[in-house]
């Protein structure tokens, strides 16, 4: 018997809203990551501006995955 591995991707969409600090040119961002609510903003000077990235109304489907692939798994 052949098993294989059914691999589902979800998306998930939120907004935040950040206030950036005075003085700051949203065309000096050149990095924006977030990890587990917790936001960074990098400025092309290596400055990093952190925001709360926790958002109450996330918008998913989890009806129909966005992405099905399969591939053999021989374990």
């Amino acid at each position: 018997m052949t098993r294989i591995r059914v691999n589902l991707v979800y998306d998930t969409y939120g907004t935040v809203y950040v206030d950036l600090p005075e003085g700051v040119d949203p065309d000096s961002i050149s990095h924006i990551d977030v990890k587990w609510a917790n936001g960074e903003i990098t400025l092309d000077d290596d400055t990093v501006i952190p925001f709360d990235a926790e958002c109450d109304d996330w918008e998913t489907d989890y009806k129909y995955p966005a992405e099905i692939s399969f591939e053999v798994d021989d374990d």
